[in-house]
């Protein structure tokens, strides 16, 4: 449930904010330079991000006379966007030596920063089980690639392979785990949703996995030839699965 007076930023999939239940879209969220603004600024909400790097997002090889000028004129219509669409009336982005920041008076919680502190918890957990749920929490915080509609800017695109590159870590130790639990329901499950998130890259093996280690050859077999006619009419190439074995 989401809290009351706190900003929700979607980024993994369809970005997307929310506030007090409502989400803000329309028209208004549609514009480039707006969007590309929150999208960074929200993104670094603890570091801030430096007036030459938001010159260089939003404004790019341009031939802009004023820069400095054409920031300002941006980021002052976004505040009277964000104002409209009911937000709190507040000084919505700070300039603090030559860093801007998300006001800290509008809390923001964002689903790339959740996974992210996931991750590195992660890293110091020494429990099995523990890290077990810390690891399929992460898992099932990434809902699809970063700002997937907006992989031409260059940094997105950079902490989209990153996130990418984690999720599959995460999704690999779960899988450790769960194999060495023999919980085959639940690898199954992780297999799929895995499969879903980042397509044709021989997740299909988890859940071959399971089916097989559960003794279910015949959904083994059906699913194995589905996973093999997809990747042929798709990649155009037909997987090896390792771990399927038709005989009980």
């Amino acid at each position: 449930m989401e809290e009351p007076h706190v900003l929700y930023v979607e980024m993994f999939g369809n970005y997307q904010m929310h506030y007090d239940g409502h989400p803000l879209t329309g028209e208004k969220i549609r514009d480039t330079h707006f969007t590309s603004l929150m999208q960074i600024l929200l993104h670094n909400v603890s570091t801030g991000v430096s007036r030459d790097c938001l010159e260089d997002v939003l404004l790019g090889d341009r031939d802009v006379e004023n820069r400095h000028q054409a920031l300002l004129t941006i980021i002052y219509k976004a505040k009277k966007k964000l104002r409209n669409m009911g937000l709190p009336d507040e000084n919505y982005i700070v300039l603090e030596k030559g860093v801007y920041y998300w006001t800290p008076k509008i809390p923001v919680r964002e689903d790339a920063a959740v996974f992210d502190k996931l991750y590195e918890r992660a890293k110091t957990c020494t429990e099995r089980d523990e890290c077990l749920k810390i690891y399929l929490e992460a898992c099932y915080t990434y809902k699809g690639e970063f700002l997937s509609s907006h992989t031409s800017l260059l940094w997105a695109s950079a902490e989209a392979r990153r996130y990418r590159r984690q999720f599959c870590e995460c999704a690999e130790r779960a899988a450790a785990i769960l194999r060495e639990k023999e919980d085959w329901f639940y690898l199954e499950t992780l297999g799929r949703y895995v499969m879903e998130m980042v397509p044709f890259s021989d997740w299909e093996s988890l859940v071959m996995e399971a089916l097989v280690e559960s003794g279910r050859y015949e959904e083994a077999r059906t699913f194995y030839a589905d996973t093999a006619d997809n990747y042929l009419k798709e990649q155009g190439v037909c997987p090896i699965c390792t771990n399927f074995n038709a005989n009980p």
